[in-house]
């Protein structure tokens, strides 16, 4: 069956499974042209111009995937996920539903629902001696209803609480309680700023 929802530009591999009145936009590349792909796309999701979607990567219902994003193998987007354009997702990462992506994602990072996440990831690299191939450190958690604001560094294997929000141009490099904000480098109770923040 042909959906009629996909351009006839795109590379569509025989792995992947649609859902219904997806969307997929022109020159966008979906697995490798392999049965053994195993890509499940939800129903009612738009993918944009020019993405490229990994093997193994399961996207959930109605989300909006902008251009030119790129979503790596065995990741994992749940349901009313937003990517915006040129966002990264990279390989083994979990992102709850409702998440909202505007940056690159390193590997195995974990996002629950409703984060929304507008900065910057980094490895710590605590052992620089090691080749690029042999480093794996842990990646970042971040928790339900979380945000990371625009041009926000994190580093390292830290877990944002829930509810919690770290302000625009901060560098997180330590765990940050649930219900707080990081702001001009200092924590603060998430209280301190009722009115200014939700």
């Amino acid at each position: 069956m042909v959906n009629e929802g996909i351009h006839k530009s795109a590379l569509i591999s025989k792995g992947a499974i649609i859902g219904e009145a997806t969307r997929i936009g022109e020159f966008t590349v979906v697995g490798n042209e392999d049965e053994n792909d195993n890509i499940r796309i939800g129903e009612g999701t738009i993918i944009r111009r020019f993405c490229f979607i990994d093997r193994d990567v399961s996207i959930g219902n109605a989300c909006v995937i902008g251009d030119g994003v790129y979503v790596y193998k065995n990741a994992t987007i749940g349901n009313n996920v937003r990517l915006q354009t040129k966002s990264v997702i990279s390989a083994r990462c979990t992102i709850g539903d409702g998440c909202i992506i505007d940056g690159i994602v390193m590997n195995d990072v974990v996002m629950e629902e409703n984060v929304r996440f507008f900065g910057q990831l980094a490895h710590s690299h605590r052992n620089h001696t090691l080749s690029w191939k042999k480093t794996r450190e842990p990646s970042p958690v971040f928790h339900k209803n979380c945000m990371i604001g625009v041009g926000a560094l994190v580093i390292g294997p830290v877990e944002v609480g829930e509810n919690s929000y770290v302000a625009s141009g901060e560098v997180l490099r330590y765990d940050l309680p649930a219900n707080s904000v990081l702001y001009r480098g200092e924590v603060y109770p998430k209280s301190a700023f009722r009115g200014l923040i939700i």
